[in-house]
């Protein structure tokens, strides 16, 4: 990793942690462990493609995992309110982290944009509960 990209590495979760620091403070009534489908697509593109994620507590923050074709990807979530941001990278590749931030809406869907570091563009993602079975 360079040094400038170390840099924004630093700087993205230093913003994401200021942006969430209330995670603690999360509604625990608000559920977002489980599983979802996933829908979007790829940044830069109109490529579409779908997969599951699943979201496990992990003390004050979630453990996030992807499956996409054959591309697995794992991250770190924080859940204040109705955002839920998750910075993440994929298993075993040399590609850069990425970051996505989702809202969740009533209906327990999660609508949401990504982007990779060092990107200029952004995509759209949508989970959609206990559908990824």
């Amino acid at each position: 990793m360079n040094l400038n990209r170390g840099r924004a590495f630093v700087l993205a979760g230093a913003v994401l942690f200021a942006a969430c620091a209330s995670a603690d403070a999360a509604p625990a009534d608000r559920p977002i462990a489980g599983q979802y489908e996933v829908q979007g697509r790829l940044v830069g593109q109109q490529q579409p493609y779908k997969g599951i994620a699943t979201v496990e507590r992990a003390g004050a923050t979630y453990k996030v995992t992807w499956q996409v074709g054959k591309e697995r990807y794992v991250g770190t979530g924080l859940l204040d309110g109705d955002a839920f941001a998750v910075i993440y990278a994929a298993v075993g590749a040399t590609a850069a982290p990425g970051l996505v931030l989702y809202r969740i809406q009533p209906d327990g869907s999660l609508l949401g944009s990504y982007t990779s570091m060092g990107a200029q563009t952004i995509a759209p993602e949508a989970w959609l509960p206990g559908r990824g079975n």
